[in-house]
């Protein structure tokens, strides 16, 4: 039976409490005690034993097997190590891990890792609980922030409180956060915070800068907002691992405005001279995404468009540019694909006789008294495409997603 943090009996139907404390150590304490279970506050101390009966059970052998597969996974993945291993010695009193061949004990992992071997692990062995973790952020850099934040999401059952003074964390979508503050009284006020200003107002008590928080291994600059949904599917039907966020960002940068961007590394007096805004001093590995415009197969880019492609051609630069072989973003989708989406966001309208054509204005649909109905709602348009998942093989869009992919791969080696 654990005590402290759970709630009294006559409170049945609660789930169990647990807490993860900001000192977290693995070892061999209260053993004794616990008999290798898990207790309210968990440390640390009682990880090698714990660990050790779920890596060879001797009963409920599937149910824990899966746990741990579960968790070794997640090491893999986070140390790009399939070599990955555990062991524990006779002693019991640290843990071993393989890497690469080597046998290493767990403290040269790092401690950050260290850091998420404890939490991952405590978090994958309670289920459908209340887990209290107080910051989880020390010792982690934020990627690993948000490769735990992403694990909880993804792979556990728990409610989940956290305790933090990490930007990234209070980043997390779909969390409801709140600013606890000191008030005159010297008692605690609990402000909710429901949007971004008041979430940006905590950032600055913490003494962050936009500086560090807008920060991401690789930024995708886009048109607009549909543009992102489509490769964030294409990314994800392609490669699963590879999220939103963590990997990459993808930015918006409006059609319009493509004429004040350049793919060259200016000083501040190019700027003041002709007004571009260089993306790679935003992010030095960039990757601008931008629609052909053409209106046929032999039809010539815009100025702009070929003054970019030619900068990003640069053997110096860290990104690539991507115009679209045809018309737009929307082109790369299956004709049906996309008739079936549009008709059924706006059932009213028809859609035009070249509409199968790669060089087609596709979004331009014609109403019922025959005029034209420019403003279709690509953002709803693209959500319905998403739903009819369809091959990844029209024009040139199979080789830029593998071009894409490799790019992020490589910028998070």
């Amino acid at each position: 039976m654990i005590s402290g943090l759970n709630p009294p009996a006559h409170y049945d139907n609660l789930p169990s409490v647990y807490f993860i404390p900001a000192k977290r150590q693995i070892g061999m304490e209260n053993l004794t005690n616990t008999g290798g279970l898990i207790t309210s506050t968990f440390t640390g101390a009682e990880l090698v034993h714990v660990l050790d009966t779920l890596k060879d059970p001797e009963d409920n052998r599937e149910f824990k097997k899966e746990k741990y597969s579960r968790f070794e996974k997640f090491m893999r993945d986070l140390l790009e190590d399939e070599s990955f291993k555990i062991s524990i010695p006779n002693s019991r009193k640290t843990i071993n891990v393989e890497l690469g061949g080597k046998d290493l004990p767990y403290t040269d992992l790092g401690t950050g890792i260290h850091e998420l071997f404890l939490m991952v692990l405590m978090v994958t062995l309670v289920e459908n609980s209340v887990i209290c973790i107080e910051e989880p952020e020390i010792h982690l850099h934020p990627t690993m922030q948000k490769k735990l934040i992403q694990y909880l999401v993804d792979n556990t059952s728990n409610q989940y409180f956290i305790s933090t003074h990490s930007a990234h964390i209070l980043d997390t979508s779909d969390a409801a956060v709140f600013h606890l503050s000191e008030n005159d009284s010297g008692g605690v006020s609990v402000d909710y915070v429901f949007n971004d200003s008041k979430r940006s107002s905590i950032c600055s008590d913490l003494g962050y800068k936009a500086s560090d928080i807008l920060q991401a291994n690789v930024v995708i600059w886009v048109e607009g907002p549909s543009d992102r949904i489509y490769l964030n599917h294409w990314i994800f039907q392609k490669d699963p691992e590879l999220r939103e966020g963590i990997e990459y960002s993808i930015m918006f940068y409006g059609g319009g405005l493509y004429t004040f961007l350049t793919g060259e590394d200016i000083t501040e007096e190019d700027r003041s001279v002709n007004d571009l805004i260089s993306i790679i001093r935003i992010n030095r590995n960039s990757v601008l995404v931008m629609d052909s415009d053409k209106a046929d197969a032999g039809a010539e880019l815009a100025n702009h468009k070929v003054r970019l492609s030619q900068e990003f051609s640069s053997n110096e630069m860290n990104g690539f540019m991507w115009i679209t072989q045809g018309r737009e973003i929307e082109n790369y989708i299956p004709a049906d694909k996309l008739e079936e989406a549009i008709i059924t966001v706006h059932p009213r309208l028809n859609k035009p006789d070249d509409f199968a054509s790669h060089y087609s204005d596709r979004m331009t649909w014609i109403g019922r008294k025959g005029e034209t109905k420019s403003k279709i709602d690509k953002v709803s348009v693209a959500h319905e495409v998403c739903k009819r998942p369809s091959a990844i093989k029209e024009l040139d869009l199979p080789d830029r997603i593998d071009e894409l992919i490799a790019f992020i791969k490589k910028a998070n080696d």
